[in-house]
């Protein structure tokens, strides 16, 4: 049985699993939002806040696993698969600050509820300085991520074999380019409508990994490369 899955079909049972357990995993963890990452919304349950974090970086990990079968098929010297590698290079930056997140709400969370061996106040505000650290990398790694999809959305939109999957690419590839828009924006103007539009484009964003995912898996997420000029 094992012998019969292929490394693509594996690739994309790995973006299949992962992506939704990142982001049930997220919406749990932050109490039914993707457009907030409050510690008040981590310390309503705790213990189910570290268990959410730890299944979030997995999901994330198999996630970036699944979309380096992209990278292995992008070997041409096209301009196709520049965008493709430079998206993917992008992604892996923008994936591992947010895996990276988890690890900083887990800190946070143990300054709050686990350490006795200072005051209240002083552990309080130690929370804050990393939780202040972990809103930069989210910030940075948010504007990766958003760049990273838009870049691979071009690419693949340009090389995908199946019509389904170039029409989803560039579908992708213009809801991008509006999330990094709000993205930049709400950075600066910390909107409640930017922030909601932030936080849609990521499910977004994973619901189309699904879908390459799942082209991955049947076999129809194939590259070709022949129309394209390096």
């Amino acid at each position: 049985m094992m012998k019969s899955i292929s490394g693509g079909n594996f690739a994309g049972l790995a973006i299949i699993i992962g992506a939704p357990l990142y982001v049930v995993a997220e919406i749990v963890k932050r109490q039914g939002s993707m457009a907030t990452s409050g510690t008040s919304a981590l310390l309503e349950n705790p213990a189910l806040s570290h268990v959410m974090a730890q299944l979030s970086m997995l999901g994330l990990i198999a996630t970036l696993f699944g979309l380096y079968a992209f990278w292995r098929a992008a070997h041409e010297d096209t301009l196709s698969s520049a965008f493709i590698r430079f998206g993917l290079l992008t992604l892996a930056v923008g994936i591992t600050g947010f895996i990276i997140t988890n690890g900083l709400d887990h800190i946070t969370l143990h300054l709050l509820t686990h350490d006795d061996t200072a005051r209240a106040e002083v552990m309080t505000e130690r929370a804050y300085v990393v939780s202040s650290v972990r809103t930069g990398v989210v910030v940075a790694c948010g504007v990766a991520n958003i760049f990273g999809t838009l870049l691979l959305a071009v690419g693949l939109g340009m090389s995908f074999e199946s019509a389904f999957q170039r029409a989803a690419a560039r579908l992708m590839a213009f809801l991008s380019g509006i999330g990094l828009a709000a993205n930049l924006m709400s950075t600066h103007l910390h909107t409640a409508p930017l922030a909601m539009m932030v936080g849609f484009s990521t499910l977004l964003v994973m619901v189309w990994f699904i879908i390459l995912g799942v082209g991955l898996a049947s076999g129809k997420g194939k590259l070709t490369h022949s129309s394209q000029t390096g």
